[in-house]
């Protein structure tokens, strides 16, 4: 059904896969089951701590972010749908100030 508006509207949607993103460090990328103590998350590697629903949802922000990105010159196919006029130029500055204002890491 969400797919389906999207495409009427003609805006992106994205599947993204949640494979272990409840054990990935959202501050540095490091997975392990370890990482996840119940509603705590607490990364082995470096330490980053946070709510562990708050965690995940970085988490596949990121996987999102990054499937867009790599997606840019082409915003449709088999896991975005929607439609670009810039060949993703505006989106690729929206997505640079976005993670810099975020303080999200690239992957």
């Amino acid at each position: 059904m969400l797919e389906y508006k999207c495409r009427q509207y003609g805006q992106i949607f994205l599947k993204i896969d949640p494979t272990r993103s409840s054990q990935t460090c959202s501050a540095c990328g490091f997975v392990h089951p370890k990482n996840r103590k119940g509603k705590i998350f607490c990364c082995l590697h470096c330490g980053y701590t946070d709510d562990a629903d708050i965690n995940v949802a970085k988490v596949i922000l990121q996987r999102g972010l990054a499937i867009l990105k790599s997606s840019t010159a082409r915003l449709a196919g088999s896991d975005v749908c929607g439609e670009g006029t810039d060949g993703g130029t505006a989106f690729g500055q929206v997505y640079e100030s976005f993670l810099l204002e975020t303080g999200i890491p690239r992957f």
